[in-house]
């Protein structure tokens, strides 16, 4: 049985949220058909995902929510759940739900990073929100840099997630490669790198910043931080005093 699925409570609570009139409000923006039955949104709320990558790439888009923001993964089964995520690039290895299959375009290595076109066609009006950052190991190397990623004051909303990835400035084609994400729920926050590595931490509020730490190695390296939704980015030259989420090094 596959470790990942779809969070059913947080799909009927967005579904809720977005359209306050109901199912059949979603149902007449899907497409000219009326999109999927009442019975397929009933199986989808009870955590069943979707038959294909486009049906839930749309079912996202028209929420306005980032595709990965809706899987449920235990947290004892996240280990388990990204090693067999990341074996879509093995052919020799079983398939994967074929719902999951735009996670293609976002591990590995990248020219185009964040994916867009494969997106673009389920997003009425996806723009992704980018930050670069450089690492110079001339100066300091081995080392944690702390971030703080802040809301933006004119567009805050209750579910959000933040891609990491990183590349190097020359080699491996300035192919991207990204190696984690940050799931943030109202007041909770989630990092899962890509390794299996997951933590928790607790925010304030919606407007409270989220502090984080990527690790700064002996290469150079150019990082980057994507999500569907506007966010702003503060590099820290000081350690965090309170706890914070780390990806680990």
């Amino acid at each position: 049985m596959w470790p990942v699925g779809l969070d059913g409570d947080l799909l009927n609570e967005q579904i809720n949220e977005k359209f306050p009139n109901g199912i059949s409000e979603l149902q007449a923006i899907w497409d000219a058909n009326g999109g999927p039955d009442r019975t397929t949104f009933h199986r989808w709320r009870k955590g069943a995902l979707p038959r294909s990558s486009d049906v839930y790439l749309r079912l996202c888009g028209l929420l306005d929510i980032d595709p990965f923001a809706l899987l449920r993964v235990n947290e004892d089964e996240v280990p388990d759940a990204f090693d067999r995520l990341l074996t879509i690039f093995d052919d020799s290895r079983p398939s994967i739900p074929p719902a999951l299959a735009f996670a293609r375009d976002f591990f590995g290595r990248q020219r185009n990073w964040p994916p867009t076109k494969a997106m673009s066609q389920s997003y009425p009006n996806l723009r992704w929100r980018k930050v670069e950052f450089e690492h110079d190991p001339k100066g300091r190397k081995n080392y944690y840099k702390q971030l703080l990623i802040k809301p933006s004051e004119d567009h805050i909303v209750s579910l959000q997630v933040f891609h990491f990835a990183f590349r190097h400035p020359v080699l491996f084609g300035k192919r991207w490669l990204q190696y984690g994400l940050i799931k943030r729920l109202r007041n909770k926050v989630i990092l899962i790198h890509i390794n299996g590595h997951n933590e928790c931490i607790d925010i304030a509020s919606l407007n409270s910043p989220i502090p984080v730490e990527t690790y700064f190695g002996e290469g150079p390296a150019i990082f980057q931080i994507a999500s569907i939704h506007p966010f702003y980015l503060e590099e820290l030259n000081y350690k965090l005093s309170t706890g914070c989420l780390r990806f680990p090094g």
